[in-house]
């Protein structure tokens, strides 16, 4: 092995355990000019290439990798992971999103089954991993499979001892997703329940702790399953800043009752902490359970940080079509318009439905400039 193979093996592995690299297209593009042919050296490269967004390069790397007898929990759940992502493509390109084109050969029905088997190989190998349990439960969530998703999270039960928490939240959104309150509610009280206290001077602990009794059991004490206790609970929660339990817990009570307050609530929680993809598809849940409900002009605020957020996001070809939505219904509104600025040109802006599109490859070139 070349000290410079060893080199820039050793620099993706790093990069790997870095939450904060933003390196990969670097370390990538090192990496394709290396001749590989272990198995763990093609799963890394693999994890690099799909962190560098480069999906079907990766996807091929890691189906080797996992063929030639890798042990490593993160190159199968890599795998899955990149096939669940690469079904989304291959949708969008069905839909006529030009920007995915070139995946318009591949099949997302057959594409996301192969991701499901991966995470449940994942799962079936290391059955105490809790990333790959909750990776394989939100696909089937996504799916509309309530009662795969709700036994997988019961099997894993028995290996997770530190991460209840997580464990009852994940049960209690799959619950409300199929409209059972009772049992969303009682799951998500169990989640509160096992959060620890955080650490800090005594006498703030003695008042952190006293503070969080009263509201749990102020929660046991609501109607279970009712529209008004999820919304508090979700309210409480963000006051002591457990945000992942009241995302879920708002998000149950949107279900129960929809409204535009509730998913702006929740746009609250995602933007300030740059989670932009988990907010784009709140903005989206908002926009489909909304539509029918309440006039066209009342989404303008959704249309408008769904733009927004998508641009951030690179996504133009979403943006051309949520764009256009938001103009034909008439729920447009002037920095929507802005947005689609950014993404053509200033120029087009004040009439982009006469004025057409541009290819995302001259945005990006020029937002580059």
């Amino acid at each position: 092995m070349s000290k410079s193979y060893a080199g820039v093996m050793r620099k993706a592995r790093r990069l790997l355990n870095d939450v904060h690299n933003t390196e990969w297209d670097k370390i990538t593009d090192a990496l394709d000019s290396l001749d590989m042919d272990t198995p763990v050296d093609l799963a890394i490269r693999g994890r690099c290439r799909l962190a560098a967004r480069r999906y079907e390069r990766a996807i091929a790397d890691l189906e080797a990798a996992v063929s030639g007898g890798v042990d490593e929990p993160n190159a199968h759940f890599a795998l899955g992971g990149a096939l669940a992502t690469m079904a989304k493509i291959e949708k969008l390109a069905a839909a006529g999103h030009t920007y995915h084109v070139h995946a318009a050969k591949g099949n997302p029905l057959h594409t996301i089954e192969k991701a499901l088997e991966s995470l449940r190989r994942t799962v079936h190998l290391f059955p105490d991993s809790a990333t790959a349990t909750y990776a394989l439960c939100k696909e089937l969530e996504e799916l509309g499979r309530y009662d795969e998703a709700l036994s997988v999270l019961r099997a894993h039960k028995k290996f997770d001892r530190t991460r209840n928490r997580c464990l009852y939240m994940h049960m209690g959104r799959v619950y409300g997703r199929q409209g059972k309150w009772r049992r969303s509610y009682a799951n998500y009280v169990r989640s509160v329940w096992l959060f620890p206290p955080e650490s800090g001077a005594a006498a703030l602990m003695k008042q952190r702790y006293k503070q969080i009794t009263s509201m749990r059991k102020r929660f046991v004490d609501l109607d279970h399953g009712s529209y008004e206790s999820f919304l508090q609970m979700g309210l409480e929660l963000l006051k002591v800043d457990w945000q992942d339990v009241a995302i879920n817990a708002i998000g149950t009570a949107a279900l129960i009752k929809p409204s535009l307050q509730l998913y702006m609530i929740i746009d609250d929680i995602y933007k300030p902490r740059l989670r932009l993809n988990e907010a784009i598809d709140n903005y989206k849940e908002g926009i489909r359970r909304l539509s029918g409900r309440c006039p066209p002009a009342d989404l303008a605020p959704l249309y408008e940080a769904l733009v927004e957020t998508l641009v951030k996001c690179s996504r133009f070809s979403e943006v051309k079509e949520y764009g256009l939505e938001a103009i034909s219904l008439g729920a447009d509104t002037g920095k929507l318009r802005m947005q689609w600025g950014v993404v053509s040109n200033w120029q087009r802006a004040s009439n982009p439905l006469k004025n057409g599109w541009i290819s995302p490859s001259y945005v990006r070139s020029t937002l580059r400039r």
